[in-house]
């Protein structure tokens, strides 16, 4: 049942309750004293991802994180077909009824597993032996009927009390088979959904005294050790107070069951702690703790706290937004800008309301402190260099045109990809008469590639754009893959330099020392080199060295076809 934290955000999304209302205005239309030919490519990018996206994390009543509006549409749709009054489960009797298709499951494993073990409290089955959990084999037949009694009805305290049950024990048989193709996963992520809608219908209809008793049920039944362990599954279930936090008479409910949620974890694992200790110096007692202590060392206790309060982090901010408290909430998202995605959402709202100056201040503040920290919410191909394409968006806005040129420049001479050779046409598209002194800079602050390791697709594009032969001899001598690229540039200032390259590896420097090679691939090699030399010089020297070429061997009859086409 155990869920990685990077896996949630696989499929993460931010989401708002209201609609963007900034009337969308052509880039060229704003700050035009700045901007009057300034490009503003990246501007208008960002503006037209943030804007298309105004739902997720631009409305006006700000971002979410763990609040699905999806579940109150939902809800909604489920009050209209409610039973009211419908008879609920009684609990002794739901919990009989989730239980005996579990305790058939492990008497059916035992009766073909030699090696399982049978106990007074228990089936014992060694984890190498335990088969694959199927939801085909309807384990969880009881817990689904249950769930299904309990959601058709307004009997909101006893029907809170059985989708609680059906939680904790869903999480104990989870904890106790080998759910290896996630099937028992998939099984308790819908069923937390199904609970997360019930109770939106629950804080919306129910009287504050019997949404408050069935919270407190739902948080006691969560505080125990499956979902501790779990604070990602113990998070998603939590954020059924984000419901009540919508309600002005029960929002003062939600903040209390977290309050109740946080102690009950302080508590567990101080006493994971204390038991870890008590076993380092041989005081051990058989608890429940003690065995977890003996799973679980220091530093995975710490792990726990680490991660439970980060995800908390999101449903803190989610409750203090939900609640109408967006200072407090925007200062939980600037307070903790070193935890993605909380940076990248401040972010999209200095976008959405046209801060650039906020933001550039911020993107600068962020790349001196967490220069590696990504953006998580911007795709690649909106923001290529993450922050940086945001602080290029910002500069665009408020006109700066000497730091856009610092930055192109950079980013040439830092670029070794041809995705990057786009800053070239932006940094020229910019320099106008200043051009030439903005190519001479890159020249000098690249310094013909020394020290580098990697080819430079933008650097020699820069090379063969401006008929930079010198620089191109030099830095072909750097990096000698990328002279048959750059032979046309270096034949304008060292023509033998730029034969040799081109007839150099093939042995065709005009006479041929040795023997050649009598293969059609040597010949088709000898092809492709003649007719880049043409293009670099001239038909008729090609075809005078496919003239000596065919005058020094006369006998090959196949190299002569091949070179038919310098020879006619």
């Amino acid at each position: 049942m155990s869920m990685d934290f990077l896996t949630f955000f696989d499929d993460f999304k931010i989401t708002g309750t209201g609609k963007h209302a900034h009337p969308r205005t052509e880039a060229d239309d704003r700050d035009a004293m700045h901007r009057s030919s300034l490009p503003c490519r990246q501007l208008n990018v960002l503006r037209d991802f943030v804007d298309g996206e105004s739902d997720s994390f631009a409305s006006e009543d700000g971002p979410t994180f763990l609040w699905d509006a999806q579940i109150e549409d939902i809800s909604s749709r489920n009050d209209l077909v409610a039973i009211e009054n419908s008879p609920v489960a009684p609990k002794d009797q739901a919990h009989e009824v989730m239980a005996r298709p579990i305790e058939w499951y492990f008497n059916g494993l035992a009766s073909v597993i030699p090696t399982a073990q049978r106990h007074d409290i228990g089936i014992e089955i060694p984890n190498e032996d335990m088969p694959t959990y199927h939801a085909d084999s309807e384990a969880l037949a009881g817990v689904r009927s249950v769930v299904a009694n309990a959601t058709a009805s307004t009997h909101w305290l006893d029907a809170a009390t059985n989708l609680a049950s059906a939680l904790g024990l869903t999480a104990v048989f989870l904890s106790n088979v080998a759910d290896r193709n996630n099937e028992g996963f998939d099984f308790i992520n819908d069923l937390t959904r199904t609970v997360r809608i019930y109770f939106d219908s629950l804080a919306r209809n129910a009287t504050p005294s019997v949404a408050g008793q069935a919270l407190n049920t739902l948080v006691s039944s969560v505080c125990n050790e499956n979902f501790m362990l779990n604070p990602v599954q113990m998070v998603e279930i939590l954020s059924c107070t984000l419901s009540y936090a919508r309600w002005d008479d029960t929002r003062i409910l939600a903040f209390d069951a977290i309050a109740k949620a946080d102690a009950a974890v302080t508590t567990f694992l101080s006493t994971l702690r204390e038991h870890g200790d008590q076993a380092d110096t041989n005081e051990v007692d058989m608890t429940e703790a003690s065995v977890l202590s003996g799973l679980i060392d220091h530093d995975q206790t710490e792990d726990l706290r680490t991660h439970y309060d980060h995800l908390m982090l999101f449903l803190r901010h989610d409750l203090l937004r939900l609640s109408g408290d967006h200072e407090a909430a925007n200062r939980v998202l600037s307070d903790h800008v070193g935890t993605p995605p909380f940076a990248d959402v401040l972010a999209a709202r200095l976008i959405h309301e046209e801060r650039w100056e906020d933001l550039l201040g911020f993107c600068d503040t962020l790349l001196a402190h967490s220069p590696n920290q990504q953006l998580l919410l911007f795709p690649m191909d909106i923001a290529p260099y993450g922050w940086d394409s945001l602080r290029e968006g910002a500069l665009e806005s408020l006109g700066r045109r000497e730091d856009l040129r610092i930055l192109y420049r950079q980013r040439i001479v830092e670029a070794y990809d041809a995705d990057e050779i786009f800053n070239v046409h932006c940094l020229k598209a910019l320099s106008a008469d200043d051009w030439p002194d903005q190519v001479r800079r890159i020249v000098d602050e690249y310094d013909d590639g020394l020290d580098r390791f990697t080819r430079n697709m933008a650097y020699e594009h820069l090379l063969i754009s401006e008929h930079l032969g010198e620089e191109a001899c030099r830095y072909a001598e750097n990096f000698p893959k990328a002279r048959a690229k750059l032979a046309k540039t270096i034949a304008a200032y060292q023509p033998d330099t730029a034969r040799r390259i081109i007839l150099g590896p093939l042995g065709l420097d005009g006479s041929y020392h040795g023997n050649l090679p009598n293969r059609r691939e040597a010949y088709r090699r000898i092809v492709r080199a003649l007719t880049k030399y043409a293009s670099v010089f001239t038909v008729a020297e090609a075809q005078q060295v496919a003239s000596r070429l065919v005058e020094r061997y006369p006998s090959r009859r196949l190299l002569a076809e091949a070179l038919h086409a310098f020879l006619e």
